[in-house]
């Protein structure tokens, strides 16, 4: 128990943990390809860390008219526009 409690010591995760999981998304999502998991301390981080290594100054996200607002306030101070989109039940609706 004290090992999963030490920082830097498994650079990849707590190694059952990350084991548990792997097992876990093969057997319920059946992804069509190999991949890795990234484990983070929750879904706002999770999307920080995404919209910081995907988007650069001057970029342009679509995202829906009423969205996530951690989105909003990651990327407004990265430079990035954000593009609303009115959308349905259905999913976007063309302009």
């Amino acid at each position: 128990a004290i090992a999963c409690q030490q920082y830097s010591t498994y650079l990849k995760g707590y190694g059952p943990l990350m084991d548990w999981v792997t097992e876990h998304v093969m057997d319920i999502h059946a992804p069509p390809s190999p991949h890795e998991q990234l484990l983070t301390t929750g879904s706002t981080y999770g999307t920080d860390m995404v919209m910081r290594v995907c988007l650069s100054r001057g970029d342009v996200m679509m995202a829906e008219e009423f969205t996530y607002s951690t989105a909003i306030s990651t990327v407004i101070p990265m430079g990035v526009q954000i593009l609303p989109m009115t959308s349905d039940a259905e999913g976007i609706l063309p302009a």
